[in-house]
């Protein structure tokens, strides 16, 4: 595992920090320009203290939040690709009528 002050005992530990990434070397190369700049820090600063104590659960959250949300793209990215129309009627997860 790669060095970390973490004190975090679940699989969570490998995610703790920037040592932990693919690329930690270049990114820590980058990190003055993509993490440490005004613009993130500034931000950063607005979240509500709750958010500080409960770190895992709402980054948990965010994550499957997007997962899902890549999935339901990549569905609806494909079945606009597709030829045949039954592709769309097979994966819709919204029915409508309309009138022109």
């Amino acid at each position: 595992c790669a060095p970390t002050e973490s004190n975090e005992e679940s699989c969570f530990k490998h995610f703790s920090n920037e040592f932990t990434l693919p690329g930690a070397p270049k990114f820590m190369k980058l990190a003055p320009c993509i993490e440490h700049n005004c613009c993130c820090i500034g931000v950063g600063k607005m979240g509500p203290d709750c958010a500080d104590r409960k770190r895992k659960h709402v980054m948990t959250t965010g994550c499957l939040c997007n997962f899902f949300a890549m999935i339901s793209l990549l569905v609806g990215s494909l079945g606009g690709l597709a030829a045949d129309s039954n592709v769309l009627t097979r994966l819709a997860w919204v029915e409508g009528k309309g009138d022109v």
